[in-house]
């Protein structure tokens, strides 16, 4: 990648303001490396505050009410990208950092395909957008399926894995492509509630779920639905957030 794209990449990034995205404060470019510069968030990452990790037997400490507030603030940063008609792209766990008052901040923005080498742009200046040519075709499974078979992003990319990042948020655990699609099978209304229960995170089940089944189950059928197999019927982020917006956290 020339420096030219580099910093007009980077320029696009810093534009694009959010208190929910991080703050791109400078960068580097060298002939060995590439650095960009972001403000520090200080509470780690989403992978390493709400997931089970393997061999660790301490329970997950996130509340319902903190994990609607991480879904809520994670929707409007991607809505605000959206809007500036604008694709993050790599969405996952990794890449929602978490400040000391677990407020969600994404981060990465572009970046992966910005220095990795594994990407070329092509611009399209009637359309003012970025056309994405991999390299190297592999997709995990925050990944939407038909991702690998166009070049040009999407706002449902993001989407499909807001959807994935929102059952795993609750469950407390990730949500594998077998797992999902067993949920994409036709259930009763019953059974749905039964087995959407059964994956929810046991620290919020064993708390007092007075006035919060309904909310639980609302956030369950809002990441199934956005992680959709197909494009179309998945909701846009304002339509996601805005179902978010009227779910009450507890009291």
């Amino acid at each position: 990648m020339c420096i030219r794209l580099f910093i007009a990449l980077l320029s696009l990034k810093s534009y694009i303001r959010h208190r929910n995205l991080v703050k791109v404060r400078g960068f580097y470019w060298g002939e060995e490396e590439k650095l960009v510069i972001y403000d520090y968030v200080s509470g780690g990452n989403l992978a390493g505050a709400a997931y089970e990790k393997v061999g660790s037997s301490s329970c997950h400490t996130l509340s319902f009410e903190v994990r609607l507030k991480i879904a809520k603030g994670i929707a409007k940063g991607l809505s605000y990208i959206h809007e500036k008609k604008h694709v993050h792209g790599n969405m996952n766990p990794n890449n929602i950092l978490l400040t000391s008052e677990m407020d969600p901040v994404i981060s990465d923005f572009g970046l992966e395909w910005l220095i990795s080498g594994k990407t070329n742009y092509a611009c399209d200046k009637s359309r003012n957008d970025t056309i994405m040519c991999r390299d190297h075709l592999h997709r995990h499974h925050y990944q939407a399926p038909e991702s690998l078979k166009t070049f040009k992003s999407n706002p449902k990319w993001d989407v499909y894995a807001f959807g994935i990042i929102l059952l795993e948020l609750f469950s407390g655990k990730g949500f594998s492509d077998k797992e999902l699609a067993m949920w994409n099978t036709n259930l009763t209304i019953a059974d749905m509630e039964t087995n959407i229960l059964r994956v929810t995170d046991q620290f919020i089940t064993s708390m007092d779920m007075h006035g919060t089944k309904d909310s639980i189950l609302r956030c369950f059928e809002l990441g199934f639905s956005c992680a959709s197999l197909v494009p179309h019927k998945r909701p846009s982020m304002k339509e996601a957030l805005h179902v978010l917006e009227k779910i009450p956290s507890p009291s």
